[in-house]
């Protein structure tokens, strides 16, 4: 079982596309730092979210170091971006993220690190009705505040219709 530890950037993009019923693929966990929830996500839908199977998880005392650490040398990342990704460095687990600094720091570590298209994917082959999975990325992608690349995004696209 593979775990996956998600930033809000990737929540707030699967709501947006209404693909939250949709994002959780058979035989992965879903993570997210305790701080990120209780700052971020509990007051918005987070019950929600932990009824379709998020869970909180609490970091260690290591793993509280490693996020200020990394706060305070790189203050382009949110402290709870920088949970996440203390989380994921030291469990090896995969990050789940839509924040282009927070990408490029899970890269400078060596760390899997993946997006809401990678996400839409891994459903997509889990079985998910890819016609739901096209409907939601669409909606996404006509977000305003959308920011996947839109050519990547419609080969996606292609590729879960069949086309």
């Amino acid at each position: 079982m593979d775990v996956l530890v998600s930033d809000i950037c990737i929540l707030i993009d699967l709501e947006r596309g209404g693909l939250q019923d949709l994002a959780f693929p058979a035989g992965h966990r879903w993570l997210i730092p305790d701080l990120l929830y209780a700052t971020e996500l509990a007051a918005w839908s987070g019950p929600a979210w932990l009824r379709r199977g998020l869970q909180v998880v609490e970091l260690s005392a290591e793993e509280t170091a490693t996020a200020q650490r990394h706060f305070h040398q790189r203050r382009s990342v949110s402290i709870n971006d920088c949970a996440a990704l203390a989380i994921s460095l030291h469990r090896h687990w995969t990050l789940c993220t839509g924040d282009a600094a927070l990408r490029q720091l899970a890269l400078e570590h060596h760390l899997p690190c993946h997006g809401v298209l990678w996400i839409v994917e891994l459903a997509g082959l889990c079985g998910t009705d890819c016609v739901a999975l096209d409907q939601g990325l669409r909606r996404l992608l006509q977000h305003p505040r959308c920011r996947l690349p839109v050519t990547e995004a419609e080969a996606l696209l292609r590729r879960l219709m069949g086309a």
